[in-house]
């Protein structure tokens, strides 16, 4: 019997705010350290759900780009910058259940 896939969507606002959301808000640094150990609590969270594949937006032309900077974060040589790309989409896969 096939199992149906399971998905879950996670969306969040930009963290950088550069105005591309519908609702507007004020900057949040996610950087601070109050921010990133709520960050790390969620990743561990949804982590716990064992995700198989992680996807983020961007413009495809930009895959390469953002390959190259997730290989340098796991080898510890990438800083977080205020995105949820490297927030959320580099920190989820390197903090499996």
């Amino acid at each position: 019997m096939n199992q149906k896939a399971q998905i879950m969507l996670f969306g969040t606002f930009h963290f950088s705010n550069p105005g591309r959301d519908y609702v507007k808000s004020e900057f949040i640094d996610v950087l601070t350290p109050e921010n990133q150990d709520y960050l790390e609590e969620l990743t561990s969270k949804l982590a716990n759900q064992s995700p198989t594949h992680v996807m983020l937006e961007c413009d495809p032309s930009q895959q390469g780009k953002i390959n190259k900077k997730f290989i340098s974060y796991l080898a510890g040589k990438h800083q977080l910058a205020i995105n949820e790309k490297n927030n959320w989409d580099f920190v989820l896969p390197r903090n499996p259940a």
